[in-house]
């Protein structure tokens, strides 16, 4: 007996693209980080094929990026050590997409349910030479998870038919 693989549906979360210059960035588009200062920490491999990315978001305005701040990490696929030089030395175009799984592992309490759904990440570079780099996801954003609560989450906003206790009979 084979198991077939279970294909997830996937439906959009968010999409943030924006311009990046000398390890700067700023979306200009998406929901949650528009128009907020970002850090692009990009390092090469040794051999200058590949290269590891950070992406950090300014969140709370005191002009530092720390872990927290940390929204993407990633890594490229096998390149010609001209791209890596062009992303580590220039400008271009940056876009990351959120994607959320449509199936989700929830709780059923009467009430304070919550769902976790998977996420997905994709990021693409563009140089300014107009060529496009896809960046992997790494470490915690390679299995990414979003929890959502679901349903009645106190007893006020139950339904009123469902206080109700079931009548046992007697047992006498």
């Amino acid at each position: 007996m084979t198991m077939k693989r279970f294909n997830r549906q996937w439906r959009k979360l968010s999409n943030h693209q924006g311009d990046f210059e000398a390890g700067e960035f700023i979306f200009s588009r998406g929901k949650e980080w528009k128009d907020l200062p970002g850090s692009l920490s990009i390092s090469s491999s040794r051999g200058g094929r590949r290269a590891k990315l950070r992406l950090y978001v300014d969140q709370n305005g005191d002009d530092l990026f720390t872990r927290d701040e940390l929204i993407f990490k990633g890594c490229t696929d096998p390149q010609n050590v001209d791209v890596i030089d062009a992303l580590m030395n220039r400008s271009g175009l940056i876009q990351l997409q959120r994607e959320q799984s449509t199936v989700g592992a929830c709780t059923m309490p009467t009430f304070g349910a919550v769902c976790q759904y998977g996420v997905r990440s994709t990021l693409t570079l563009t140089t300014d030479n107009g060529i496009d780099v896809d960046v992997q996801p790494r470490g915690r954003f390679r299995r990414e998870t979003i929890s959502m609560p679901v349903g009645p989450q106190s007893p006020d906003e139950l339904d009123p038919d469902m206080l109700n206790a079931v009548l046992l009979p007697d047992l006498a």
